[in-house]
């Protein structure tokens, strides 16, 4: 299994458990220009360090006992963990550089792709440049065919399918939709837990949960949902208060911004 390809099953693997446990960063960015190219990326990173304390509670659990798991049962579950892990060579990492750009739509050019793995944490970085916008849609990360289903909302395998960049004339209207993974309209793994120990330590498995994104144009901001702008660059940016703080109306409104040309 190679680099870029295991970065993905391994999101999916941990989304289609239901699990999301430890820290799971995903910020997409979009540069346009006036003439609407521009640049875009894609950032991931995953620690599943928190996971080897939830296994280990579960292995507990699972033999009658009860209380925290000891520093010796979390070490055991990480060894296993990382026992059953894959890991990536330079050259699957550099085999699957070469599969994305064959498969890059005319027009996308990749600027860059990293890839880091250490212990339980892995993630990769992408920027790619284009001649038009509506390019980005038809971006597909490397797939292993018998990956299985994916999770609700997985974003880095088709980072920028729903993405929505209209040019209006005298504006530029920006649409995108919020995966929330926290939402309980069957697209989330669901709102927490109603019994109080459980809901804690869905918290505890989420609590690295991140997702952003960044919109940097030449042009004036005329409305935005983004949470603070940064000069030329709108930001959003949620954690998991702020997703569970999330009205349906607030994600149905998701990332949207207006400019004026």
């Amino acid at each position: 299994m190679t680099g870029m390809r295991r970065v993905v099953l391994g999101l999916m693997a941990v989304v289609a458990a239901g699990l999301g446990a430890g820290c799971i960063e995903v910020e997409q960015s979009l540069g346009l220009e006036r003439d609407l190219s521009g640049t875009a990326g894609v950032v991931m990173r995953v620690n599943l360090e928190p996971m080897a304390a939830f296994m280990a509670r579960m292995q507990r659990e699972m033999s009658g006992k009860t209380g925290e798991p000891t520093p010796e049962e979390i070490e055991k579950a990480r060894a296993e963990m990382l026992s059953s892990s894959t890991r990536t060579t330079p050259q699957d990492f550099e085999a699957d550089k070469r599969e994305l750009e064959r498969n890059l739509p005319t027009g996308v050019k990749l600027l860059g792709a990293d890839f880091e793995e250490e212990g339980l944490r892995f993630g990769f970085r992408l920027s790619l440049a284009f001649d038009k916008v509506e390019s980005l849609r038809a971006i597909k990360l490397p797939q292993k065919k018998d990956a299985g289903p994916a999770g609700p909302g997985n974003p880095v395998e088709s980072p920028f399918k729903d993405l929505v960049v209209r040019d209006d004339g005298d504006e530029v209207v920006v649409e995108f939709p919020l995966q929330n993974p926290m939402s309980g309209d069957g697209k989330g793994f669901g709102p927490l837990p109603d019994d109080a120990d459980t809901a804690k330590q869905v918290q505890q498995m989420f609590s690295g949960l991140r997702v952003g994104f960044r919109i940097t144009t030449p042009f004036t901001v005329v409305d935005s949902t983004a949470h603070r702008q940064e000069g030329q660059t709108l930001v959003w940016d949620y954690d998991l208060k702020k997703m569970l703080a999330l009205t349906p109306k607030a994600q149905k409104a998701g990332i949207r911004a207006r400019f004026k040309k």
